[in-house]
C-alpha cells in the first residue's frame, strides 16, 4: 500500500502545484474584469466540474498541467470588422492562427468588448499573464524558508557547562570559602561568558579557580543541537 500512497501524494501535490499557479492568472484576470470562461486543473477528460457564476471550475484526469480560459485572448486582425470571421488564410501555419482567431472572437458576446483581454491596457496583460510564474515564486520561497529553517538534524557542538567566578592563589584556597571581595575575576567571568546549565546566582554558591591548579576559567561539554 505504500505506493499507493506515494501515487496519491504526487498526484494531489501536482494538482495543488498546478491550482496555485492557475489561480495567479485567474486572482488578476478577475481584478481587471476579463471575462473567465474555465478554470481547470489537469488536461484530458474531465473528472469533476461545476459551474459558478460566469466561470465553469473543474478537475481533469491528467495532472500535467492546466488552463483558465479567457475571452479575446487573440485580438482581431487590423481592418476587420468587430465580429467579422475571414476566411482562413493559406498556409499551414497562417491557417492555425486564423482558426484560432476565430475560436477566440466567436466566444465574444455582445457587451463584452470592454472585457476582453485583448483590449486591456497593456500592464494589466503583463500583469495577467505573470501571476502564474508569480505564484511559483512565492510557493518556492515558502517551501525553501520551511526547509531551512524548520527541519534540520541534530548536531553536536561545544557549550559551556561551569564559569569560575574568581581566582584565588593556591597558598590561599585551603583558607577561603568561595570568593573573597578582592578577588579577581576570571577572563571568562570578565568576558560575560555564562554556563548553559547555570543556576541562579541568588543560590548556587560562587565557583573560584586555583591560579596553580588551573589556567581555564571555563570547562566546556558537548550536547545536541539542531
Amino acid at each position: 500500500m505504500g505506493w499507493l500512497a506515494g501515487v496519491l501524494i504526487l498526484f494531489f501535490g501536482l494538482m495543488a502545484s498546478i491550482a496555485l499557479h492557475e489561480l495567479g492568472h485567474f486572482s488578476f484576470a478577475k481584478l481587471f474584469k476579463v471575462r473567465t470562461t474555465q478554470f481547470m486543473v489537469g488536461f484530458g477528460p474531465t473528472l469533476w466540474s461545476r459551474h459558478k457564476g460566469e466561470t465553469e471550475y473543474g478537475i481533469k484526469w491528467i495532472p500535467l498541467g492546466g488552463y483558465i480560459r479567457m475571452i479575446g485572448m487573440l485580438p482581431p486582425r487590423k481592418g476587420d470588422k468587430p465580429g467579422e470571421i475571414r476566411q482562413i488564410s493559406t498556409g499551414p501555419w497562417q491557417g492555425l492562427i486564423e482558426s484560432a482567431r476565430g475560436a477566440a472572437l466567436e466566444e465574444v458576446r455582445p457587451g463584452d468588448e470592454k472585457r476582453v483581454f485583448y483590449a486591456k491596457p497593456w500592464w494589466q496583460k503583463l500583469l495577467i499573464m505573470f501571476g502564474g510564474p508569480a505564484m511559483n515564486l512565492l510557493l518556492a520561497v515558502i517551501f525553501f524558508g520551511i526547509l531551512i529553517m524548520g527541519l534540520g538534524t541534530y548536531v553536536s557542538k561545544p557549550v559551556i557547562n561551569q564559569v569560575s567566578d574568581c581566582i584565588i592563589p593556591a597558598s590561599q584556597a585551603a583558607n577561603v570559602d568561595g570568593c573573597p571581595a578582592n578577588a579577581t575575576p576570571t577572563p571568562a567571568r570578565q568576558a560575560g561568558l555564562q554556563a548553559a546549565t547555570a543556576s541562579s546566582p541568588s543560590t548556587a554558591p560562587a565557583s573560584r579557580t586555583t591560579s596553580s591548579s588551573s589556567c581555564s576559567s571555563a570547562t566546556r561539554r558537548t550536547r545536541p543541537s539542531r
